[in-house]
């Protein structure tokens, strides 16, 4: 399986159930202070908590951490996101967040061992659960385009359609419906469009730049946001 880019940062469904502590834990994430957010929302136990935790945990792995600290922070970040699925097995942000998780951990092996250890098909599931279960969902649809166009970067055409039932063309449509669903989908957007320039340059960087120029220029509501804007920043600089 290839890298997932996007980050998945969609709103954690806050139920009536929601705590004080967790409404605490979401305001240290938004600052940036994603240890402690992390901390707090996993000592809550609930399914929502949990995601929460995992969404931090991976922002700190995407962002801040070395390269020695990133494999601890995502086995952390999936373990949360499968305690989540235990509780709450039709929890759309878990199925997300752990797909996340698996293209990170992917990105750290040759294509044939990520193959082998079947992390590919293992994020498919997940993103096709979220899709089946929240179809108009911009994550959802984003991210699974995201997963089709990084099979293809890591394999050839005919390969990824072969094992995995992959294509450029498919990745494409999904992320142009995931813009369409939510413009504001950041982090989406900036997966999408990384994703593209990585894949076909040479017929999908007009796309690529629009989806970063729509990144750059939101208003970031997080510390999260922040760092992506910045992102989406050095990728257009790069992008030309």
């Amino acid at each position: 399986m290839g890298l997932l880019l996007g980050l998945g940062l969609s709103h954690a469904s806050i139920t009536a159930a929601a705590s004080t502590t967790y409404a605490e834990a979401l305001q240290l994430y938004r600052t940036g202070e994603l240890v402690a957010a992390a901390s707090l929302a996993r000592a809550l136990g609930t399914a929502d908590g949990l995601v929460l935790a995992a969404r931090a945990t991976l922002v700190q792995a995407a962002y801040r951490a070395g390269p020695d600290a990133q494999p601890q922070l995502l086995a952390a970040a999936a373990a949360d996101a499968r305690q989540a699925l235990q509780q709450a097995p039709d929890h759309v942000d878990a199925h997300l967040q752990l797909a996340i998780v698996l293209g990170y951990q992917a990105q750290a092996l040759t294509a044939l061992a990520a193959h082998e250890r079947g992390l590919g098909r293992a994020g498919r599931r997940h993103l096709d659960r979220a899709l089946a279960l929240a179809p108009d969902n911009a994550w959802a649809n984003g991210l699974l385009g995201i997963w089709h166009l990084q099979i293809v970067r890591r394999g050839t055409a005919p390969l990824a359609r072969q094992l995995y039932g992959a294509s450029l063309e498919t990745g494409q449509a999904l992320c142009r419906r995931a813009a369409l669903l939510d413009p504001a989908a950041g982090d989406v957007l900036y997966g999408c469009a990384t994703s593209l320039l990585a894949v076909d340059p040479e017929h999908s960087a007009a796309l690529a730049r629009r989806l970063l120029q729509r990144v750059r220029d939101q208003s970031p509501a997080d510390a999260a946001g922040r760092l992506l804007q910045a992102a989406a920043r050095r990728a257009l600089a790069e992008a030309g």
